[in-house]
């Protein structure tokens, strides 16, 4: 069951960052991106929009989409249910584009990828059996990746490199704490922050899908995203990106069944 637990902990973790996103059970915290989220995140509110569906099919959705989360996080049927809690609310999304929070498109997308992992084999209430646990990080390593690797290609261009945006971002209070004071001083530091970012984030795509780099990838990339939540809080998408981060990892026995390859080779050693 170890080989497949930080799996199920990316599931729970997923399921409740998707609950708390698109329900009002933060409704109390005064956060812009969790005032819409009343009664449920979507719900038609009889206001002018662009959506074609009717606001009773949207409202439908949005229940829909809040019972499977729930299903999902506690491990009921996490196949069917991360399917229909993503699809649906993509859906949502689709229908009304004036709606589309890049975080929550993620949550939707990282439900979906999870159903088709193992990750319903662990800590749910209805276990699923184990099949193929290899596969399912590989799956979530690829879907980082794939990420990672946009991230910095949209970044190639030159108002990022020269630094004008973090500046910009920086005078509009969207980046504060003492390690953006610090950072972001000056035109050469920010550009430097800026170079830093992009080479950042298109390393961390390869360091995960190679073995040899993978743990220290995963290392940085847990260090990259606690440093964006603590000076951007970009909504709840470094809390996301960590909990499929945790699932990717190499679990003790993913390997040789029984002790690493280093101890094997002590151990031949050892015999001889």
């Amino acid at each position: 069951m170890s080989d497949v637990r930080r799996l199920g902990w990316s599931r729970v973790a997923i399921g409740a960052l998707l609950l708390l996103r698109t329900t009002p059970i933060l409704a109390l915290l005064d956060q812009p991106f969790l005032r819409s989220a009343y009664p449920l995140l979507g719900w038609p509110d009889g206001r002018w929009t662009v959506a074609s569906l009717p606001s009773a099919i949207v409202a439908l959705l949005c229940v829909v989409r809040t019972v499977a989360a729930v299903c999902f996080t506690i491990g009921y049927r996490v196949q069917v249910t991360g399917l229909l809690c993503g699809l649906s609310g993509l859906l949502i999304l689709i229908d009304d584009p004036f709606q589309f929070v890049f975080t929550v498109v993620y949550l939707y997308l990282a439900a979906i990828v999870l159903s088709f992992t193992d990750a319903g084999a662990a800590l749910s209430l209805f276990r699923a059996p184990v099949r193929f646990p290899e596969s399912s990080r590989w799956l979530i390593r690829t879907f980082l990746a794939s990420i990672y690797c946009w991230a910095g290609l949209y970044k190639l261009r030159v108002d990022w490199l020269d630094g004008r945006t973090l500046e910009l971002l920086q005078r509009s209070g969207l980046l504060t704490g003492p390690f953006i004071s610090i950072g972001l001083h000056s035109q050469m530091t920010r550009s430097v922050a800026a170079w830093l970012v992009v080479g950042l984030e298109l390393s961390l795509g390869p360091a995960l899908l190679a073995r040899q780099t993978r743990h220290l990838g995963l290392l940085v990339a847990f260090a990259f995203h606690g440093v964006l939540q603590l000076t951007a809080s970009p909504d709840f998408l470094g809390f996301g990106m960590c909990a499929l981060l945790l699932g990717c990892w190499d679990a003790p026995s993913a390997k040789t069944g029984t002790r690493s390859p280093v101890l094997a080779r002590i151990g031949s050693i050892d015999g001889q």
